[in-house]
């Protein structure tokens, strides 16, 4: 083999590793990435079912309270 093969092949080797690197770095990033995304989804499911339920309720208590004004509509003057 001759010194300019050697060299080839040494500089071949050095960029695959250099590329090897970086497919790790980006898994790495990608990786957290994907783990912050899963969290933020996750919080924003219960932060939809908490403000379903709160809408209910608070709809509910606002039926409550009117059907209150109406049954006693008759005592209230102004």
């Amino acid at each position: 083999m001759s010194k300019a093969k050697i060299v080839k092949k040494t500089d071949d080797l050095q960029q695959n590793r250099s590329v090897e690197k970086t497919v790790c770095r980006k898994e790495v990033i990608l990786e957290k990435v994907y783990k912050t995304m899963k969290s933020v989804g996750a919080f924003n499911i219960v932060m939809g079912i908490l403000m379903i339920i709160s809408g209910i309720a608070f709809g509910v208590v606002i039926i409550a309270k009117g059907a209150k004004l109406l049954k006693r509509k008759s005592e209230l003057t102004f």
